[in-house]
This record gives C-alpha cells, structure tokens and sequence, in this order.
C-alpha cells in the first residue's frame, strides 16, 4: 500500500496530462482515463476468449467465453450483466456525469461495488476518506 499514490498525486498527473496535450477539457473526466460512452459501448474479450463489460476487471466479472459459445449468444443471455452499471452517490450526480461517471473497476477494487462512486477521482467529495481508508488496511 505504501506505493499507491495519494489523490492529490493522482490529481496532479491528470493535470500535468492534459497540460501536456493542451487539453484542460481532460480533467473533467477526474480519474477516468477515458468517457462514459466508452464503458457503454464495449465489452472486452480477452486473449482467452473471456467476456466481461470491462477489461480491467479480474476474472471474478466472467460472463462467458468465446470458444465455448458465439458472442451473440453470450450477448443475448448476459445483456444486463454486459451493460457497466451506472454509479450511485456523487459520481451519479457530478457535474461531468453526461460524459463521466468514475470508473467502475476503481470503485469495485476499493469498494467491493462498482456502482458506487470512484474514490480516486479528485473531484468526488467522498474520494479522500474511501481511498485512504483502503490504503490504511493492514
């Protein structure tokens, strides 16, 4: 845990990023290396022909595998679970949640929940107690 940066440490690399890029638009997506309609237009096969909504989750977030069904058919049994579920709490009601809304695996990882709110995003009021609660676990 010693090694994980703090939120203003995350905060301060967005912003050297989209200072970088001559890009200050980049910040509104706090955390989130990418949008919203990314995360809801995707789903990840792996190398292993494993299928989840998102690539950055562990293999506990599996819906099926491609060389044991077609994608059409893990797709028309699984919609609901391929769909990235929209958050709760402040990342449901920021300023940027037309284009942001977290991401899903940050607030899974550090909350056991993907819906709730990423607690490394500088812009979420809550992010500061969650993340640093996590990184004080023994």
């Amino acid at each position: 845990m010693e090694l994980a940066p703090s939120i203003d440490e995350i905060r301060y690399v967005y912003e050297l990023r989209a200072e970088k890029m001559n890009n200050p638009a980049m910040l509104s997506l706090g955390s989130s290396a990418i949008g919203k309609n990314y995360c809801e237009t995707t789903i990840n096969v792996s190398a292993e022909g494993n299928v989840k909504y998102c690539g950055t989750f562990g293999d506990n977030l599996i819906i099926g595998n491609v060389r044991h069904k077609n994608i059409l058919d893990i797709w028309e049994e699984n919609k609901e679970k391929l769909v990235c579920p929209k958050p709760k709490g402040p990342c449901a009601i920021c300023a940027n949640s037309s284009f942001c809304y977290g991401c899903r695996a940050n607030a899974f990882y550090f909350t056991g929940d993907e819906k709730n709110s990423d607690p490394t995003c500088w812009l979420n009021p809550d992010a500061r107690l969650v993340y640093e609660k996590y990184l004080r676990r023994p």
